[in-house]
């Protein structure tokens, strides 16, 4: 029986769902850190109130919570990119808001659940 398991060395190896070698989150450009700073504080509160709503009482990827906030078309227009709120989540966990397993700097190796 044929091995179903065998990806005929298209991706084997370090190649294959390596997590623990994902890069992390590329910084933001200084376009983008300008636009970032520009931000009303009600803006940040309302980012951080939708990351927030999309964060379970269960462990969910980091990159989803982004995904799901990113959908809030009042953010959409914004136009800041995914590593920000990945920023924001950051800060969440160091305000002891989330708790998180697995690095923080790297969106799609990370969890957070309400803390």
């Amino acid at each position: 029986m044929k091995n179903p398991f065998h990806y005929g060395g298209v991706v084997s190896g370090d190649a294959f769902c390596n997590r623990m070698k994902e890069l992390e989150d590329r910084p933001l450009s200084s376009q983008e850190e300008q636009l970032a700073a520009s931000l009303p504080v009600e803006t940040v509160a309302l980012i951080d109130q939708e990351l927030l709503a999309n964060v379970q009482t269960q462990f969910r990827k980091v990159a989803m919570v982004i995904a799901l906030a990113m959908e809030n078309p009042q953010l959409e227009e914004i136009g800041l990119p995914d590593v920000y709120f990945a920023r924001r989540i950051r800060r969440l966990v160091e305000d002891g808001k989330l708790i998180s397993v697995g690095d923080t700097k790297r969106m799609r190796a990370c969890e957070v659940r309400i803390g």
